[in-house]
């Protein structure tokens, strides 16, 4: 059984995207879901100050973190992808922000997070954000207050 040259070449190369893919899809299914702070062992959880952030990243590429101040609420909105290395670049692209129950405030940016993330041994999903790479970004007024935390499944 003869096959030719390009034959070969487009087998290989349909193996390898269908390999890429099912591994790009596979490290977005691990850190895919509904995760709240502060998770059962933080300290801030024994206060008295009612804080709660919720962190939904969706397997289509989405994320939106909410935090919320009881009185007033701030949600990022955009879209995040891993590479080869690992890395999760999350790419904010909206922000909501609403005081005392009145209209949200929309505003449209483009800033972007690089952080490792894993779930660790307990099922906490672990953020830890490249904090050179945040230097070496244009300063967007608003978007410095942007914390990534250690968060648990909801």
């Amino acid at each position: 059984m003869k096959f030719r040259l390009s034959t070969i070449l487009l087998s290989i190369a349909v193996i390898a995207i269908l390999c890429g893919w099912h591994l790009e899809r596979q490290s977005r299914s691990i850190i895919s879901g509904v995760w709240i702070y502060p998770t059962d062992n933080s300290p801030l959880k024994h206060t008295t100050v009612k804080y709660k952030e919720v962190l939904t990243i969706k397997r289509d590429g989405t994320f939106t973190k909410k935090e919320d101040f009881v009185v007033s609420w701030v949600s990022y909105n955009g879209t995040h992808e891993t590479d080869e290395n690992g890395v999760t670049t999350f790419h904010v692209t909206e922000v909501l922000r609403e005081a005392f129950s009145g209209e949200p405030e929309r505003d449209d940016v483009s800033f972007i997070y690089r952080c490792r993330c894993n779930v660790d041994s307990f099922g906490t999903l672990l953020v830890n954000e490249d904090m050179a790479w945040r230097m070496v970004q244009e300063y967007a007024e608003g978007m410095n207050d942007v914390r990534w935390k250690s968060y648990r499944r909801k």
